[in-house]
């Protein structure tokens, strides 16, 4: 599951954890659980939901989770012979 989530949020961007959990077919505590994997990696971070004026301040919205590691390319080198 770890790997899905991972997928998930690079191709979403952000999602709740509502949104993962039901996607997953899983429950909110397990997904948060891989999330929270994620996060002590420094993968996957919490953001603020945006706030609209349905709430009315209210902070019923949801936190979302963002990917933020980048994929490093692999990079060789030529060893110069003298």
């Amino acid at each position: 599951m770890l790997g899905e989530i991972r997928t998930y949020l690079k191709q979403r961007g952000t999602a709740s954890l509502s949104d993962i959990a039901t996607h997953f077919n899983t429950s909110p505590d397990a997904a948060e659980l891989a999330l929270g994997y994620w996060i002590n990696k420094g993968k996957v971070r919490t953001i603020a939901p945006p706030c609209d004026s349905s709430c009315n301040g209210c902070g019923a919205a949801e936190q979302l989770y963002q990917w933020v590691a980048r994929e490093t390319p692999v990079q060789w080198y030529r060893k110069q012979l003298n």
